[in-house]
């Protein structure tokens, strides 16, 4: 078992587990471990399951991110997944939402994820700046639509929200402790014309925090709807200076050119690079839509303070996914969402590029030396979606979201407790009718393989 996780386990939030657990009637054998040893086709590796939940048939915890000291997984969820009244309206809202899950070890199912410590974000009413009125116009963040959630500290968030103009990054003092249903949030950014009543509509994305915090890049884009990058124009990785957030001159410009696709920024650790994903259009290609993984040089001169760092600086392409020529795969080949491995030496990222030995075509995770020198090789395939790696900087850990439901090992392990449990409390069963209940109960859990995904933890690949 991790020692690191098991440390951050003993908590409150055990405690609620176990008397969840106890309340059901489980079998509680000392000391349970579900620190999975997997090895098969992918790297071999140590897989936990963070969330447990059995709510839904269809929700989904995506873009997952630890916080600085490891204690909190921010994530965004489906609104029903934590919603925000007990009277939901009608219709009930579409948006996702954003919830923090503490980080453990998951051994048994729970039917809410609140009953493993998650909490909503709630944001309270603010006053944002779009068009002439200097008196602004007050704004409920409870509902509206939100994703990209990055760490600035233990206590602090980034995240895009959808407000009139467009998605703009704001910033959440306060995660550390959500039961407050007031929190406060501010724009870190308004576009030059948002002052202006007829200004234009501008999509700010994923964003990514440096190493020291300074700069946040994030995708810009001018578009009406973010989630059809095809349609959008003018799409680009830009930086903000943190410490000029939110004034009268704050500190932004763009580092790479304009293409169809720029998106999912990522910082090297030592912030001297950025990598992300684009359509090949960004290097002249025209000829294939899907997206690459591609790197550039941050202010190797020292000159970004004062916004002058050269478009494009020492661009590199480090994927080169050719499908074969006419396929109809071409436009949806995707590698995106990579991430530095700690000492620089790879990426990570995810791919919907042919996984080894069959034809599926599902998002899973890959790795690539960090000069894109040679070929990429799985990381963790489960023939389901494998999405949003995060590295956790100060653990050799990799924390993701995946559809793979509970795994076999898992299965096997709850099963034979069920078995007992079913056998001590039906003393008049036979042994069939014992196992065959347990099985019904297997059979519940194995529904939620491909249809829901859960937040993992995977350890010594």
């Amino acid at each position: 078992m991790m020692k690191w996780l098991r440390s951050r386990f003993l908590s409150a939030a055990y405690l609620a587990l176990l008397t969840v657990v106890l309340l059901a009637g489980c079998t509680i054998k000392e000391d349970p471990t579900e620190t999975l040893p997997l090895c098969g086709n992918h790297s071999c590796g140590n897989l936990v399951m963070v969330n447990t939940d059995t709510s839904s048939s269809g929700w989904q915890y995506l873009e997952p991110e630890l916080s600085p000291d490891g204690t909190l997984i921010v994530t965004t969820a489906d609104w029903g997944v934590i919603p925000s009244s007990e009277r939901p309206p009608d219709p009930a809202p579409e948006s996702r939402q954003i919830i923090t899950v503490p980080v453990q070890e998951g051994f048994y199912p729970v039917t809410d994820i609140r009953d493993i410590g998650a909490e909503l974000m709630r944001l309270n009413v603010q006053t944002v700046f779009f068009g002439s009125s200097p008196q602004g116009t007050n704004i409920s963040g409870l509902d509206r639509q939100k994703g990209g959630p990055t760490w600035i500290d233990d206590d602090t968030i980034v995240c895009w929200m959808l407000l009139p103009r467009g998605n703009r990054l704001i910033e959440v003092a306060g995660m550390s402790n959500l039961s407050s249903l007031q929190i406060p949030w501010e724009v870190l950014y308004y576009e030059p014309e948002d002052n202006q009543d007829a200004g234009g509509t501008w999509q700010h994305l994923s964003p990514a925090i440096s190493q020291d915090r300074e700069w946040l890049a994030f995708s810009r884009a001018g578009c009406i709807d973010p989630h059809e990058p095809l349609e959008c124009t003018q799409q680009q990785i830009w930086v903000l200076q943190m410490s000029t957030a939110d004034t009268a001159n704050p500190v932004a410009f763009p580092v790479t050119s304009e293409a169809a696709i720029v998106d999912m920024p990522s910082w090297s650790p030592d912030g001297t690079r950025i990598i992300f994903s684009a359509s090949p259009d960004l290097v002249g290609d025209n000829g294939v839509y899907g997206e690459e993984i591609f790197t550039v040089d941050f202010d190797t001169t020292g000159l970004a303070a004062n916004g002058a760092v050269d478009l494009n600086n020492n661009l590199d392409r480090l994927t080169h996914t050719d499908p074969d020529p006419g396929s109809p795969l071409a436009p949806t080949l995707r590698n995106y969402a990579p991430v530095y491995s700690r000492d620089m030496s790879e990426i990570y990222f995810v791919s919907t590029r042919r996984a080894p030995s069959i034809t599926l075509h599902d998002r899973n995770l890959w790795r690539v030396v960090a000069d894109g020198s040679l070929q990429p090789s799985i990381l963790f395939f489960t023939r389901e979606d494998d999405v949003d790696p995060y590295i956790y900087v100060s653990q050799n850990a990799l924390l993701l979201s995946s559809a793979m439901g509970f795994p076999t090992e898992m299965l096997d392990r709850l099963e034979q407790d069920a078995i007992e449990r079913i056998a001590r409390d039906n003393p008049d069963m036979s042994i069939v009718e014992v196992e065959s209940a347990a099985a019904a109960e297997r059979a519940e859990l194995e529904f939620f393989a491909g249809v829901m995904s859960h937040m993992f933890i995977f350890t010594n690949w």
